[in-house]
């Protein structure tokens, strides 16, 4: 049986779920405001413990970075603008990427290999200095 050129690839299909998340990631930080007490998910380590942990405030970040207000940005999470900004690039990412996989089919391979290299790039860049607060080294 034969596929039609038409239907779209495994690749096609994951980054179509993942754009998908990260516009409810990115809705969610646009909805709620950047106030305290404002998201209604709240911090779990810091209920049972009373202490906040290195994630605290993330939200509030979020939602500060996506009203511009990078400074306010740094102060609810020092963490949050480096991961805002791997989310908001990983946005565009799959944008670009599903234009190139359904437009270059024949050299698909190239264009997953790209999105690694690219977004791995990223992942470090934004996730190490919170990786190494959590594990302390």
């Amino acid at each position: 049986m034969t596929v039609p050129p038409s239907a779209l690839s495994s690749y096609s299909k994951i980054n179509i779920i993942l754009l998908i998340v990260l516009t409810g990631v990115l809705a969610y930080s646009a909805i709620f405001p950047p106030a305290p007490d404002t998201h209604p998910i709240p911090c779990i380590h810091e209920q049972l413990t009373g202490q906040p942990c290195p994630t605290c405030g993330l939200s509030r970040s979020f939602s500060s970075m996506i009203r511009l207000d990078f400074l306010r940005a740094e102060q609810w999470n020092p963490f949050g603008p480096r991961l805002f900004l791997f989310f908001f690039v990983q946005w565009i990412f799959r944008i670009v990427f599903l234009i190139l996989a359904l437009r270059l089919r024949l050299h698909e391979k190239t264009v997953i290999t790209t999105d690694i290299v690219l977004s791995a790039g990223i992942f470090f860049y934004a996730y190490i200095p919170l990786i190494r607060t959590l594990f302390r080294f």
